[in-house]
């Protein structure tokens, strides 16, 4: 029998398969008007929550949960938005941390479905209907009938030719931008910024993390040509005291005049540390108040973000993140620096055309050991000569084909293991650590 789900699955992704996929330059490949025809044909408008939206290469999923949480702490029902799912597609819609149940996903699916085929049925490949927009779509239904009061949306991977842009909303926000999706965003970090912020709408605000000068160039170019309203987190949040601890990260934050001491954030990282404070000023932008320290405290101390930068066990320490390129793996490599062990290896599972030598130079930094392993994907291809590759940069390599088998064989006479990969197999090792992905605080 298939799954009850299946349905919302067919109708998420369905004109996006018929197209054939369709991969190349956003610009031209993907056509936001065919989700604002959608809407339309809906009546819905997400103009009538106080909403922010959220882009940028690393930390855009912990960032936005992060600013959803300090919401809901400052009086809030929150509708959240995100992707990828790591476990269930429930993750992808979430009212106040809680992933909604299948009933309220295949009830908002039949709800928009015949407004879906009717547009997606006027189209012609390489025209599609993106996943995105049927996404949001039903998240209006559910958040509408759950009585959310501000919603927080995390885009794909960019931002002009986002489903995202089509919030209108009245906060945005940058998290560190690098270079990915080099095929679909740009080939230079300028080029990948600039579209990017182009999620931003006029006469709003933007607020970003801390960025390389080109960045930032590109950046404030596009807010000063929408009128909107620029502030840099290194410049408008002071943080002292930063400490890591055995379960995340500590330190003081100094907004204007409003001091936050001793604030925990228990994800593992310098990094989270850039996107609580990022967090903090678009909660309070959205606002236009000042986050109490209780509520800050209590959001950010309580939120989770399984599957990034996660420690999954402590003895032998197992880490767990989605890196896939150069600069993610660097990000890796400075936190697993800080774990105890000489005995250590790590489990990589990059997928073409991903970053997989970076990968491989980053985390050779800090262990001699790699297992090579996939996972059962049939929308992934993998690199045939990973084994050789790893080879080159790992003085032990061993090539294990099925992650589960690559799991066990990593945990044997070992101080630590990290776990590098793709969306599929962050996956898979969270089911196979229990963790559970549909309460996030």
């Amino acid at each position: 029998m298939k799954d009850k789900l299946d349905f919302v699955l067919d109708l998420v992704y369905g004109s996006y398969q018929a197209a054939g996929h369709p991969k190349g330059n956003d610009a031209l490949t993907r056509d936001i008007s065919v989700t604002q025809s959608l809407f339309e044909e809906l009546g819905i408008a997400f103009t009538g929550w106080p909403s922010v939206t959220v882009t940028g290469s690393k930390g855009k999923g912990s960032t936005s949960v992060m600013i959803a949480s300090v919401l809901q702490q400052s009086g809030h029902r929150v509708g959240l938005v995100t992707s990828p799912h790591m476990r269930h597609f429930n993750e992808r819609i979430r009212v106040n941390g809680q992933c909604v149940s299948d009933d309220d996903l295949l009830g908002a699916a039949h709800h928009i479905s015949k407004a879906v085929h009717a547009v997606a049925n006027d189209l012609s490949a390489p025209k599609y209907l993106g996943p995105g927009g049927v996404i949001l779509a039903m998240a209006h239904r559910i958040f509408s009938k759950a009585g959310v009061s501000a919603i927080v949306v995390e885009a794909g991977r960019g931002g002009e030719f986002d489903e995202a842009r089509l919030i209108i909303p009245q906060v945005s926000v940058i998290t560190p931008v690098m270079l990915e999706h080099q095929d679909s965003l740009g080939s230079t970090k300028e080029e990948i910024a600039t579209t990017k912020a182009k999620i931003v709408t006029p006469n709003t605000t933007l607020i970003s993390a801390h960025q390389s000068p080109e960045v930032y160039t590109a950046l404030e170019r596009v807010a000063k040509n929408r009128n909107a309203r620029f502030i840099m987190t290194d410049s408008a949040v002071r943080v002292t005291n930063e400490m890591t601890t055995p379960d995340g990260m500590m330190c003081d934050f100094l907004v204007e005049e409003k001091n936050y001491e001793n604030i925990k954030i228990p994800l593992s990282g310098e990094h989270q540390i850039q996107n609580a404070a990022t967090a903090l000023l678009a909660a309070q932008a959205l606002l236009k108040a000042t986050v109490s320290d209780g509520a800050l405290r209590k959001a950010l101390g309580n939120s989770k973000w399984p599957g990034r930068a996660q420690l999954l066990q402590k003895n032998p320490w197992v880490f767990l993140d989605g890196a896939i390129n150069k600069e993610s793996a660097e990000f890796v490599a400075k936190i697993v620096k800080q774990f105890p062990g000489k005995r250590t290896v790590a489990v990589i599972a990059v997928p073409k055309p991903k970053d997989i030598v970076g990968v491989f130079e980053e985390i050779a930094r800090v262990t001699d050991s790699a297992i090579i392993t996939t996972v059962t994907n049939p929308a992934l291809a993998w690199y045939d000569d990973a084994e050789n590759l790893a080879k080159k940069y790992f003085k032990e390599v061993r090539y294990i084909p099925h992650a589960q088998d690559a799991f066990e064989e990593s945990l044997k006479d070992t101080d630590g293991v990290i776990l590098l990969g793709t969306q599929s197999f962050v996956g898979e090792a969270l089911k196979n650590w229990g963790v559970e992905t549909c309460k996030l605080w």
